[in-house]
């Protein structure tokens, strides 16, 4: 029997049972995602809505500079934190001679009363606003002072030179240059759509050993024996099937995620097949080990082990970000689908090449190691028993 032919019949087999493959890597991944996503929605979706703080000024001072600290608590940066009342939660008051004491660089001392007790982290913001408020006036008070002593030829140069040097930032600093995009924020969708891939790469691993105990049950395995062909090449044609049908089914999963907009974009294909390939090839290289080393049931055992591991520390069912125990943290890190939950994250954070290509070496190298494993396995001693 052929090589071709194996994996013909092979592949017909699997095909037969589409709609078995539609419910496990379509339907089943989707209501998971749906239902779990919204529980969790709070987590990866919290309400930033913060509660302003109230405050209110007594202004001994009356002057042009006690006026503008005032003002500065008004702006449109500070209206999100802070409500100004005729009576608040924190009474500022700022003392007589204020503006009189920055102008001499003498000390000056803004007093927070705390009216009411609301929360130790408000009084420490004011205290915070006011201390930072406080340095610069500081400075500018030292640098006006330290220019006006200085004669006019001085005072021209150092005008020429900061001119310059503003002009010189313009040119060659443009604000543009100096935007940070901050990191894409998931939500319980797309984190939920990356983290159950792990989960259902063990069941394709699962799969694929299942068929190969199926068939060598059925006495498939002796019938493709009797043929003039080796074990070595077998085992190879049957990593090949596995390949084939992990890449299916997660094409599959893939596909349902992009229709139902769960996460990923038509622009994330690109990189998505690159994930796939060499989710694929992990794929096959782990089942191989399976049926090369194990039989039927230790096989089962050790699969069913580490599914139970991905259930609880894989961040499908039990999201990391509601843990605070580190000791649990730190076994999510070892779970067995972690890499390529990440590969698929970093596709949807950032959708570089090379941060994708990064996860992938690392996939396809344990992938080769793995499988150079089952292959020397399986010149050894391979087949005999269930």
């Amino acid at each position: 029997m052929k090589a071709g032919a194996i994996i013909k019949n092979t592949l017909k087999a699997h095909l037969a049972e589409w709609k078995e493959l539609v419910l496990i890597y379509a339907v089943f991944p989707l209501v998971l995602i749906m239902v779990i996503s919204f529980f969790y929605k709070s987590v990866y979706n919290p309400d930033t809505k913060i509660r302003r703080i109230n405050i209110n000024f007594t202004d001994y001072d009356n002057t042009k500079t006690s006026s503008q600290f005032i003002n500065m608590f008004r702006e449109n940066n500070m209206k999100d934190i802070f409500s100004i009342k005729e009576k608040g939660d924190y009474e500022i008051i700022i003392p007589k001679n204020y503006e009189k004491n920055i102008t001499l660089l003498k000390p000056s001392t803004i007093k927070i009363i705390e009216n009411k007790e609301t929360s130790r982290s408000n009084e420490a913001i004011i205290k915070s606003i006011i201390s930072e408020y406080g340095k610069k006036i500081t400075e500018l008070a030292t640098i006006s002072d330290k220019v006006n002593k200085l004669n006019v030829v001085d005072k021209e140069k150092i005008y020429k030179k900061i001119t310059q040097r503003v002009s010189k930032n313009n040119a060659d600093n443009s604000i543009d240059k100096h935007i940070l995009k901050g990191q894409k924020h998931l939500s319980s969708y797309e984190e939920q759509g990356t983290s159950t891939i792990s989960f259902m790469v063990m069941l394709m691993i699962m799969g694929c050993a299942a068929s190969y105990y199926k068939d060598k049950e059925s006495g498939y395995y002796k019938r493709v024996m009797s043929a003039p062909i080796s074990k070595l090449q077998y085992f190879i044609i049957n990593s090949g099937i596995f390949f084939i049908s992990s890449f299916i089914c997660g094409a599959l999963y893939i596909t349902t995620i992009l229709v139902f907009k769960i996460a990923f974009t038509i622009d994330n294909l690109p990189n998505l097949l690159i994930i796939l390939i060499s989710q694929s090839l992990l794929v096959s290289s782990v089942a191989s080990l399976f049926v090369a080393f194990f039989s039927k049931n230790v096989s089962n055992f050790v699969m069913v082990l580490l599914m139970y591991y991905q259930i609880i520390f894989g961040n499908t069912f039990i999201p990391v970000k509601i843990l605070s125990n580190k000791m649990f943290v730190l076994m999510t890190k070892f779970s067995p689908g972690s890499i390529i939950s990440n590969t698929y994250r970093s596709c949807l954070i950032s959708n570089s090449f090379f941060s994708v290509i990064n996860y992938s070496a690392i996939v396809l190298t344990i992938s080769v190691i793995v499988y150079a494993v089952s292959i020397i396995k399986v010149k050894i001693r391979w087949g005999e028993q269930l």
